[in-house]
């Protein structure tokens, strides 16, 4: 599993991914040919987990994960996604650890599964599509991420 920083909070990635959370179950109840369909709530209102057959959100204490499936016209189904966990790091403003995972080829060669050669290659391309996601969904709701102190500031 690979991890990365986001100078975003878990509130703010709460917020922004419970409102998504909410578009994708309007969508699947008003049109309910979408198959499986999960809705669950907590006592505060806010979801604690949302299904449908193209998307899934699990909302935690302070761990969130979200995950994307579109199937392929190869009767194969493409994933993306992302977990999100609260974390404040005490050597940079960074607030959240993002965690995710790389599907990579293997093959079976001489008694033994053989990984392809580009696992570092696909986790930085994806990583970067994870980047730029998350920066347009929060640029579609107007969030900027708060630094918690400047280091600068910290040396005087």
């Amino acid at each position: 599993m690979v991890t990365v920083r986001s100078l975003y909070s878990f509130d703010q990635f709460e917020k922004v991914m419970q409102k998504f959370a909410h578009e994708v179950a309007i969508d699947a109840v008003t049109n309910l040919n979408q198959g499986r369909m999960r809705i669950q709530t907590r006592s505060n209102d806010e979801f604690e987990r949302v299904e449908t057959e193209q998307y899934m959100f699990s909302f935690y204490a302070s761990h969130m994960g979200f995950l994307k499936m579109t199937k392929t016209g190869k009767g194969t189904t493409t994933y993306f996604g992302f977990d999100v966990e609260a974390k404040e790091y005490s050597n940079s403003n960074h607030r959240t650890k993002i965690s995710y995972d790389v599907h990579i080829e293997s093959q079976y060669v001489e008694g033994r599964y053989v990984e392809s050669a580009n696992r570092k290659e696909k986790e930085r391309v994806r990583g970067e599509e994870i980047n730029a996601f998350i920066e347009k969904l929060m640029q579609e709701n107007k969030i900027t991420p708060v630094a918690r102190f400047n280091l600068t500031q910290m040396k005087t």
